[in-house]
């Protein structure tokens, strides 16, 4: 899983076969990646506002590696260079580094690397408030406000979380009815599965008692013996769902971090 998984569009600017490669494996992870031979439309694009999540340069053009990282800075974009034959002495100029870019030797990339870097450098940038998405989520009566790690439920109060609870109570809300794993979790972390640890629980009991998920104020959170949690609204018990039910739905489906709302309030 990762965070595109939906996290939302990724912007590619790269024009050899390997990187055509590249940007299949990110689509096949669940990405939305739109492809650029040259940063020229790119820079058009940016200039008339167009939002990407993050800009990823695979571009042996010395101007391209001057130029981007400061307008990627300048819009608020995580960008990551992939560098050949030396480019990196470019890249680590004093002048240009700013705290979300990273830059990889192409011939150093193993295989499933690139996604997981995508994916960690997405989530740190977020978490610290830099992105340019504007867009909160919203379900129900609350409201997960972008960048800020706060959450704001019960007729305007706010309620900030820890990184890791944010992020769980997020997934939680954006797949509400379906079951979050243990695993799943962890890996949009950037983290491996961790056994028998209750790092887990201890943070779903925290969200818990901090977005008073409790059955007086609509939903229910609940653990699945070793398989995760399941965020369940009252009314999908009432109704023809009943807790069985909702539990037997398939596998996980990837949370949509676009920031686009599942419900306007």
């Amino acid at each position: 899983m990762t965070p595109r998984s939906q996290f939302a569009s990724i912007c590619f600017i790269g024009k050899r076969d390997r990187d055509q490669r590249l940007a299949e494996e990110l689509t096949s992870a669940g990405y939305e990646v739109c492809t650029f031979a040259n940063s020229v439309d790119v820079v058009v694009q940016l200039a008339g506002n167009k939002k990407y999540s993050l800009i990823l340069v695979s571009s042996e053009d010395e101007a391209d590696l001057k130029f981007l990282p400061k307008i990627c800075a300048a819009v608020k974009i995580p960008v990551i260079f992939l560098t050949h034959r030396g480019q990196w002495e470019i890249l680590t100029a004093p002048e240009l580094p700013f705290p979300w870019m990273e830059v990889i030797a192409f011939q150093n990339l193993n295989p499933g690397e690139l996604s997981w870097r995508v994916q960690t450098l997405l989530l740190r940038s977020a978490s610290a408030g830099f992105c340019a998405e504007t867009i909160d989520f919203t379900w129900g009566g609350y409201r997960f406000i972008n960048g800020s790690r706060a959450v704001v439920f019960d007729k305007g109060r706010e309620v900030r979380l820890q990184e890791r609870q944010f992020l769980f109570a997020l997934m939680l809300f954006k797949n509400m009815g379906e079951l979050v794993s243990r695993d799943d979790f962890l890996h949009s972390l950037g983290e491996p599965p961790q056994g028998k640890s209750r790092a887990i629980d201890v943070c779903a009991a925290n969200v818990r008692r901090k977005l008073e998920l409790r059955e007086e104020n609509g939903l229910v959170l609940r653990s699945i013996y070793r398989r995760g949690y399941l965020l369940i609204p009252l009314n999908s018990l009432a109704g023809s769902d009943t807790a069985e039910t909702v539990q037997s739905r398939g596998s996980f489906q990837r949370a949509d971090f676009s920031g686009q709302p599942a419900l306007e309030i």
